[in-house]
């Protein structure tokens, strides 16, 4: 059902599946409901604000293309997961930017869109506090820019190999991750003033960064393929879980 809402349209999806592909040439709707919003085809769809009023509670799938959850002040913390798929039909991008209440979760795979990563940080804070648990469940690409910082305060899980790249910071502030496969580093920093307790492998490839003691990542070797391992980096100072406690 569509109803009129803030000037635009709210689209109750009503437990079906909707696939989305571009963004329209005005405002996208306001999503409502339950059920899985599906972004599919190659172009790109911008979210800039869900409807607090009426929520959407569903799930959202980045099966292809680019999903972007704008720097608009937007609430979307009522929508359970998203999973950004990686498939031979197709290869998908979840932009997330700051200045907004992101969904619950996410769970990532593959490189990305055009091998932009399955996560990417779109900017709007430097240093950006996330907090939502990021599952890697396969080999999967987080993209930070250069001169940006993620601080983040989730937890990290899956097994998959993480790929850390696009010149920016990416700095595990929650020591209760639960990730037990590899990171690499191609790009940019890791920086782990908490701790990687469950990670096997970090792989620093030139051009990456490092920063913090073993003791942080202690089950994991670190293999310097070309990159830099700061390992007395004062920054990377560690009690507790890093989470507050």
């Amino acid at each position: 059902s569509v109803t009129s809402s803030r000037g635009g349209n709210t689209l109750n999806v009503n437990g079906q599946t909707l696939t989305v592909n571009a963004s329209p040439v005005w405002n996208t709707p306001f999503f409502s409901g339950a059920g899985q919003i599906v972004k599919d085809g190659a172009g790109s769809y911008v979210l800039n604000y869900d409807n607090a009023t009426v929520p959407f509670n569903g799930m959202y799938v980045v099966s292809n293309g680019t999903l972007t959850f704008a720097n608009y002040g937007g609430s979307f913390n009522t929508a359970t997961n998203v999973i950004v798929a990686s498939s031979g039909a197709g290869t998908g991008t979840c932009v997330i930017c700051a200045n907004n209440a992101l969904p619950l979760q996410f769970t990532i795979n593959g490189p990305g869109f055009s091998g932009a990563g399955a996560l990417q940080y779109g900017g709007g804070q430097n240093p950006y506090l996330m907090n939502r648990p990021v599952t890697v469940a396969s080999d999967a690409g987080w993209s930070i820019p250069a001169g940006q910082t993620i601080e983040y305060s989730g937890t990290l899980g899956g097994s998959g190999t993480l790929t850390v790249f696009g010149g920016g910071t990416l700095k595990i502030m929650n020591g209760a991750a639960t990730h037990d496969g590899t990171i690499v580093v191609t790009n940019g920093t890791l920086s782990v003033p908490a701790r990687l307790g469950t990670v096997t492998n970090i792989t620093v490839r030139s051009g990456g960064t490092l920063n913090g003691a073993q003791a942080h990542f202690p089950g994991a070797g670190v293999v310097l393929d070309g990159g830099t391992w700061n390992s007395n980096d004062t920054a990377s100072t560690w009690s507790g879980l890093g989470d507050g406690s």
